[in-house]
């Protein structure tokens, strides 16, 4: 790290630099986890202003992923919660391929980020790819005896008479059932 905080004091616009992929070095650091790296990345940014601080947290790669994306993607606990918390309107950005942060973690099964993210964002985005939201990739991971309870769980919320596209009583209720 004593090399990173070297170059950037000689040249800090390389915190914003981006490679062939559309990825800052923020997105590096989350997709490998390096807390302390992300950590002083964001503090970097802070130090020249806040709106620099949002900009680098919400830059987006090729694929539209932000750092959050790939925190999440990869299982990084740490690093979402720190990135989330930074900003909790991440949460509300989708991919090119319509995915959330949320849907991310609940594809892969990592429940204890998808309610991290649903805890600290309520107003996150429970988008997905191919038109899924959450609950449609919740139904896909869980095991059998866990599918039949959310399945009655969205039946019954549709009969109280709320919307089925990205509502948060459904969604709350995946996040409820799935976490382990």
């Amino acid at each position: 790290m004593q090399i990173a905080e070297k170059i950037i004091a000689l040249c800090p616009s390389l915190l914003h630099q981006t490679n062939t992929k559309g990825d800052s070095p923020l997105h590096i650091a989350a997709r490998l986890g390096l807390f302390q790296m992300t950590q002083f990345l964001i503090n970097c940014a802070k130090l020249v202003e806040v709106e620099v601080e949002k900009e680098l947290l919400r830059m987006q790669n090729l694929d539209k992923d932000t750092a959050l994306h790939e925190a999440a993607r990869n299982g990084n606990f740490e690093v979402v919660s720190l990135l989330v918390n930074e900003d909790p309107e991440l949460a509300q950005i989708v991919n090119n391929a319509g995915e959330s942060s949320l849907f991310l973690a609940v594809d892969r099964k990592f429940y204890k980020i998808a309610c991290l993210i649903h805890e600290v964002a309520p107003a996150c985005s429970y988008g997905g790819r191919n038109s899924m939201n959450v609950l449609h990739v919740a139904i896909i991971r869980a095991d059998k005896s866990k599918s039949l309870n959310i399945v009655l769980l969205w039946n019954s919320a549709a009969q109280k008479d709320y919307p089925c596209s990205y509502n948060k009583p459904v969604a709350s209720f995946v996040l409820d059932l799935i976490d382990p």
